[in-house]
């Protein structure tokens, strides 16, 4: 999984999406660049479905991929969305990914998939740091504009994108101004 997360850092990030693009619809590759492909977009931007895979969302295109079912729905997905309902939250592909690598991570793994037994709490931890990250590049952009208007619009374009965490960094410079 190193090799392909290298590689996806070493090239532009048109180029890198592109190639997430490619792994996450080939139903005969390997594993291990899916799962570089998570780690990645956590990493890099706290979310699955940033950038060109904004398309994707509501399509659970990840959560598929790495080996869930929606239709039928699968007993991982029922749970994540009874918990999410419960705590009146939307269910999010990254909450779904997430409580599936922790199955998957388990001895016995989970429909068939079994990964190595740390990848949940990468997983988790990536997510953090990537929604943290993100975050502050949305705040130092957002000090580049000089306006209200400027700092609204920076955020209702990160919104657009869906990279949520750059958009509260820039909410919050607006709120600050």
């Amino acid at each position: 999984m190193d090799d392909y997360l290298e590689r996806l850092k070493n090239v532009a990030s048109d180029v890198a999406i592109d190639m997430i693009d490619g792994y996450l619809t080939d139903r005969h590759g390997p594993e291990y660049p899916k799962e570089a492909a998570v780690i990645f977009m956590l990493e890099k931007y706290g979310t699955l479905n940033a950038k060109k895979l904004q398309a994707q969302v509501g399509n659970f295109v990840w959560y598929r991929s790495l080996g869930g079912s929606i239709k039928p729905p699968d007993s991982n997905y029922l749970e994540a969305e009874e918990e999410m309902k419960d705590e009146d939250l939307p269910l999010t592909e990254e909450y779904l990914v997430y409580t599936l690598f922790k199955k998957q991570c388990k001895p016995s793994g989970y429909n068939g998939v079994k990964r190595r037994s740390k990848l949940h709490k990468e997983v988790k931890r990536f997510r953090g740091q990537g929604k943290q990250d993100e975050r502050e590049v949305g705040i130092r952009d957002a000090k580049d504009q000089r306006t209200l208007t400027g700092r609204v619009k920076g955020c209702m374009n990160e919104l657009k994108s869906n990279n949520y965490p750059n958009a509260v960094g820039w909410l919050e410079e607006a709120v600050n101004k």
